[in-house]
């Protein structure tokens, strides 16, 4: 079974294994990259001012969980 699939998996190898590209990155690719990734940022931040006083409340449970003697 294994000798069988060594030549499909070869043949597929080479049909699919990347050449030399001819392409070209303009400079608002770099721009895009960039604003995606301070949308992300900012996207975070929001999330987080959102659920803010629910993650506070959060920890703060935590902490005095584990500063109370039992």
């Amino acid at each position: 079974m294994i000798k069988k699939a060594i030549p499909l998996l070869t043949l597929l190898l080479v049909m699919f294994w990347p050449s030399a590209s001819q392409a070209y990155l303009d400079p608002a690719t770099g721009s895009m990259l960039i604003q995606l990734l301070v949308g992300g940022a900012v996207a975070i931040g929001v999330t987080l001012k959102m659920y803010w006083e629910k993650v506070r409340f959060f920890w703060q449970k935590k902490v005095l969980k584990k500063d109370r003697p039992e």
